[in-house]
């Protein structure tokens, strides 16, 4: 799962935070749910819930170097590209996973990311 993190939010080689490039054999699928949750969850706790402590921290608040992820068939030579900044951030959760304040709040951080990238990339 490490690899989640990585293109997700990068990592920093000689001081500087750089985009990664990952790869796995994991399902597609499988794959982007699982690079929409990580990208939900630094919004979510990076960005509103630790926000102001992190603001006091020596790092500060991180920052998005949204990476992409090449899903390579174990059987065949092929592989797909996901490129975590445009994955949408809508995905299924399973039946109670989420209390619905969560979620909604989830949903309103989506929103606001895609309203954000759409005037950015405009």
């Amino acid at each position: 799962m490490d690899y989640i993190h990585y293109a997700t939010v990068g990592c920093h080689h000689k001081d500087i935070l750089r985009t990664m490039t990952v790869f796995t054999c994991d399902d597609k699928s499988q794959v982007e749910t699982r690079l929409k949750i990580a990208k939900q969850m630094f919004l979510l706790f990076g960005h509103e819930i630790l926000h102001k402590s992190l603001v006091k921290s020596a790092g500060g608040v991180p920052r998005f170097r949204h990476g992409r992820v090449f899903t390579c068939d174990p059987l065949l030579p092929k592989f797909e590209i996901s490129r975590v900044k445009t994955l949408s951030s809508v995905y299924e959760l399973p039946e109670g996973a989420l209390n619905q304040a969560i979620a909604d709040r989830m949903k309103q951080l989506a929103e606001e990311e895609n309203d954000e990238d759409l005037i950015v990339n405009g």
